[in-house]
């Protein structure tokens, strides 16, 4: 009886923590609206951080978000940048912006969601690892882009982007 007991105990434990498991387009669609905050942007000299507000719009299409984010910097002008926002069907790549990143962990937890996904590339003309982090919560998200050379042991972030989602209608 105590076995079973103990058993059961360690079931509930096991259970009440994060979740990993596969990821659709389904949940991406909470995206959808306004989002506002800032983004940090690593130059390509890999030592100089720009902080400055961002805005994000996504729109629910068909089986894909398209994002439309725009920047505001210190001098006073405005740039818009979009792209699409997407799973496969199998749920092994997230597509970015026509970048396919390969989806290595998701992890849930009661609240919210984090995609870890990752792809080999260039960055400044030099062979790397890109890793991709998407953050969704409820009214929060996050998207780190983050790099590591080849020979190189740790990541530089190169975008952190922090937003809050806009509840105005």
């Amino acid at each position: 009886m105590r076995v079973i007991l103990g058993l059961l105990i360690l079931l509930t434990a096991c259970n009440s923590g994060p979740q990993k498991d596969a990821v659709s387009f389904k949940d991406l669609e909470s995206l959808q609206g306004n989002w506002s905050g800032t983004q940090a942007l690593l130059l390509s000299d890999d030592k100089t951080v720009i902080n400055y507000p961002a805005k994000l719009l996504a729109t629910l299409l068909k089986d894909s978000l398209e994002l439309s984010i725009t920047n505001a910097f210190t001098d006073g002008h405005q740039e818009t940048e979009k792209g699409i926002l997407s799973i496969n069907e199998n749920s092994s790549m997230l597509i970015l912006g026509g970048s396919e990143y390969q989806i290595r962990e998701v992890i849930r937890t009661n609240d919210d969601l984090t995609i870890s996904a990752y792809k080999e590339d260039e960055d400044n003309e030099q062979q790397a690892k890109i890793r991709l982090t998407i953050n969704i919560k409820a009214t929060e998200l996050m998207i780190l882009r983050e790099v590591k050379y080849l020979g190189t042991v740790s990541f530089l972030k190169r975008i952190d982007l922090k937003l809050k989602k806009d509840r105005r209608i």
